[in-house]
């Protein structure tokens, strides 16, 4: 190989990366809580699957799944909010995005803790519902 090739591979790669880091160089702290999220339903999953002996491979195979799905989701709403730039600026899809994923997180951490025979309040999931300031999401419920 040529300088000339080294040189524009380097640009290239450089170029898709700098790219990348200005489409996510807003990380927001709901992209963090996200992540601890499935984290935490990923451990309580395995400990339930643990508990009933149910637990295999397949199940973390799901896990990364549904990390490379909200990956996949929460990428293209960025993407779409980049285009959309110069005709508004906005991060509000994103936020919708990370919220629902977000509940859905939830929701599932508490179903696996009432699994494991934490004792949950019946009614926590409709305050937690509630306690969410999503534009809309009243009129939907």
């Amino acid at each position: 190989m040529d300088k000339n090739d080294i040189l524009l591979k380097i640009y290239g790669v450089s170029g898709i990366l700098g790219f990348l880091s200005e489409i996510f160089a807003s990380l927001h702290t709901s992209y963090i809580i996200l992540l601890v999220l499935i984290i935490l339903d990923t451990l309580t999953g395995i400990s339930t699957a643990i508990k009933y002996k149910k637990f295999c491979s397949s199940g973390l195979c799901k896990a990364t799944k549904k990390i490379m799905t909200y990956t996949i989701s929460i990428s293209t709403v960025r993407l779409l909010e980049t285009i959309l730039d110069p005709l508004i600026a906005t991060t509000m899809l994103s936020q919708i995005i990370v919220a629902f994923l977000a509940v859905t997180e939830c929701v599932s951490i508490l179903e696996n803790l009432t699994l494991l025979g934490v004792p949950i309040p019946p009614n926590f999931l409709p305050l937690l519902i509630k306690g969410l300031k999503i534009p809309g999401l009243n009129t939907i419920l």
